[in-house]
């Protein structure tokens, strides 16, 4: 009996012992659904009636704003590019410094409104001192850098800086600066003053029709494979015409050959040698193109001088597919070159009056003078006429 009342009493003592752990785990429970509890009260206080707690709505509140300024931000330096705009910094009351973006021109509008109240503040510019002088150009000098960089548009709505001595004009005698207004100058100050910017409408010419001295040599292309010649006007318009088809006007448009070259220039053997290569030189001795071989005939000491130049695919034709042309001149042909020259100037001299001048490189010479120019030495000569009688001839020396 005894150890069945014990047993009993066993487990009843086992018993008594579990019931705290059950309450422990029972009010955890109870803690944890309340927890959950509370979550879904939030989820459905954010979603269904759209507003936080208080104590979160804040946090996030803040997190949102800070994004919405940064985005701004992004905005506002998209545009700066987008839209030309500067940036400055601004003051706040705190000492910080916060950047904000601004149009050129609302940002070239203000510092001119600076520029001129000081500007007509008295005294005047020319009666400042140098601190103030200084102020004043420093002004000017960053105004007008503005004004370059603006649009042609935003030019049009903001006023063109005026210079400091404004109404006074500025001009510098014996290296001395002065200060006069307009109806003050005298006709030897007019004089100091630099002449006005040409306007652009006088310096654009009208073609009425298509002129030699209009079209660019670059703008030239002869094609000999095709039989054309492309050129370029200045309006831009590109014509391109058969060479059988050209006028009298389009064919002094077409590049002459290698010029004849009247100064002294020795031909090397080596080079000599190599011009009687026929698949790289076409040659012409005395203007006129011959064959390599006619260079057998010769030395290379006949030569008084020589020119060439490197031939473009679309410049080279079944006749002369070489990559090089070459000019060969010999002495007697420069000698006949120089007797023409010669033979002009005493043509020109028998005609000549008192009415005609003489100018060897832009200075005036006598008549004997001109009788003793070397032939030799002359690289150009104009000649000039007037209805009137009066004329001029222009003789281009080769030392000028």
């Amino acid at each position: 009996m005894m150890t069945k009342r014990s047993s009993r009493t066993k487990i009843l003592l086992k018993k008594l012992a579990v019931i705290p752990v059950l309450t422990g785990f029972t009010l955890l429970f109870a803690e944890r659904v309340e927890a959950y509890e509370n979550s879904n009260e939030l989820l459905d206080s954010e979603i269904i009636q759209n507003e936080l707690p208080k104590e979160q709505k804040s946090n996030d509140t803040y997190i949102l704003e800070d994004i919405k300024e940064k985005l701004n931000d992004v905005n506002s330096l998209k545009k700066s590019f987008i839209e030309k705009k500067d940036t400055f910094n601004i003051n706040i009351p705190n000492g910080e410094k916060i950047k904000v973006w601004e149009s050129r021109v609302a940002n070239y509008n203000k510092l001119n409104k600076i520029y001129e109240e000081l500007r007509d503040q008295k005294p005047h510019y020319i009666k400042s001192n140098i601190e103030r002088q200084k102020q004043l150009k420093d002004l000017f000098s960053k105004l007008g850098s503005l004004y370059f960089n603006l649009s042609k548009n935003d030019k049009i709505r903001v006023k063109r800086p005026i210079h400091p001595h404004s109404p006074y004009i500025r001009f510098k005698k014996n290296g001395k600066a002065y200060y006069k207004l307009k109806n003050e100058l005298t006709k030897e100050d007019k004089k100091l003053l630099p002449p006005p910017p040409t306007p652009l409408s006088n310096n654009k010419r009208k073609h009425t029709s298509v002129k030699s001295d209009s079209i660019p040599k670059l703008k030239r292309i002869v094609n000999h494979k095709k039989g054309t010649f492309t050129y370029t006007t200045n309006n831009g318009n590109i014509i391109s015409k058969k060479l059988s088809e050209l006028t009298k006007e389009e064919k002094k448009m077409i590049p002459p050959p290698p010029q004849i070259k009247l100064k002294q220039k020795a031909l090397s053997n080596k080079l000599f040698q190599d011009f009687k290569n026929t698949k790289k030189y076409s040659i012409w001795i005395d203007g006129k193109a011959v064959n390599n071989n006619v260079l057998n005939n010769y030395k290379n000491t006949d030569f008084f001088n020589y020119s060439g130049s490197f031939v473009h695919k679309n410049a080279r034709n079944k006749r002369f597919p070489q990559e090089y042309q070459y000019q060969l001149n010999t002495k007697k042909y420069i000698q006949k070159k120089n007797n023409q020259k010669q033979t002009t100037i005493n043509k020109l001299s028998r005609h000549t009056s008192k009415n005609i001048k003489y100018y060897l490189d832009n200075k005036p010479i006598s008549k004997v003078e001109l009788n003793k120019i070397n032939p030799k030495n002359i690289e150009k000569v104009k000649v000039v006429k007037k209805n009137d009688g009066l004329g001029a001839i222009y003789i281009a020396s080769k030392n000028n």
